[in-house]
């Protein structure tokens, strides 16, 4: 049993790690449907800042600290900018070849300038292993679990009680909806794009924490198992509206026709069979008649009407 703790304390070390990098893939994912593959390289380039500001440098190990996050934060938004904004029109797949492409000059550009040998990182700390029973339970442990829930709860606040969580929100549920509320969606893809950069630099240094060295090829399988934990942990399906406690409506019900649907405008469509999901919030969608953005007034008449789908223009007083 003793054995079993011990491997379950690791293994639940380890995925806090993953689960970090995960919620980074699935806030971009929530915003703009793009699987971030340079996303495990921004880890890398976040190893190398902590190997450089504490090897080369001299300095501190909560200034290369604070300097792997502020990097890794800055490179996501720059990767943003100069990668993704552009193409933001574009089809998807464009999209997906685009970070696959940004993946590979991070990899490469960091094996040109550094060399393809691994960088040993100076210790953080000078860890040390506790004991709880028979157990024993290592200071990196402890660390990575307490930081990676103090991290999971400060992101939770910010997307649920903030004005920009508000935003990031708004923008995953429909984009051209919250651009017509007045949310600048540039800055709120943006700030998603910065905040899941930083949750990468939080793993970059616990993940160096517990594997201290740096390589140009690193973070593409970090990237591929927390896209891994992403899909299996269904953060990636849920999105940004399922992480923060989204759920289904229960309260639809369905409503059967004959109808005559009365538009904002004054003119009246009379739906002899239709089927209406309502919901009690105030929404309405219509599954036979599709795609008509604007606000309904539903009436139902008094006789069926067996004819077609009838437009009236004439508007009503």
């Amino acid at each position: 049993m003793t054995v079993f703790f011990s491997q379950l304390i690791n293994g639940l070390s380890l995925g806090s790690i993953y689960a970090l990098i995960a919620l980074g893939y699935s806030m971009v994912y929530g915003i703009i449907l793009l699987l971030n593959f340079a996303h495990g390289d921004v880890i890398m380039v976040g190893a190398y800042m902590s190997w450089f500001v504490m090897n080369q440098l001299g300095l501190g190990p909560v200034t290369a600290v604070c300097a792997t996050i502020i990097t890794c934060t800055l490179l996501g938004v720059v990767i943003e900018k100069i990668a993704y904004t552009p193409l933001r029109s574009a089809p998807r797949i464009s999209l997906l070849i685009t970070a696959i492409g940004v993946s590979f000059f991070l990899e490469y550009t960091a094996e040109l300038i550094l060399g393809s040998g691994a960088k040993v990182i100076p210790a953080y700390y000078t860890n040390q292993t506790f004991r709880l029973g028979k157990v024993p339970l290592g200071l990196t442990s402890i660390i990575t679990l307490v930081v990676t829930v103090l991290s999971m709860l400060v992101l939770t606040f910010l997307v649920q009680k903030t004005k920009l969580g508000k935003a990031m929100r708004a923008v995953s549920e429909d984009m051209d909806a919250a651009r017509l509320m007045g949310i600048n969606v540039n800055s709120t893809i943006s700030f998603t794009f910065a905040v899941g950069s930083a949750l990468a630099g939080i793993g970059s240094v616990l993940y160096c924490c517990s594997y201290p060295q740096a390589t140009p090829t690193m973070g593409s399988m970090l990237g591929l198992k927390a896209f891994v934990a992403a899909v299996l942990g269904g953060t990636l399906v849920g999105s940004v509206g399922n992480y923060t406690g989204w759920k289904a409506p229960t309260d639809l019900v369905e409503l059967r026709g004959p109808w005559e649907i009365q538009f904002v405008s004054g003119q009246t469509m009379k739906i002899p069979n239709g089927t209406i999901m309502a919901n009690l919030g105030g929404k309405l969608t219509l599954t036979e008649v599709s795609k008509i953005e604007c606000q309904l007034k539903v009436n139902k008449p008094e006789e069926a009407d067996t004819a077609p789908y009838e437009i009236n223009d004439t508007p009503s007083d």
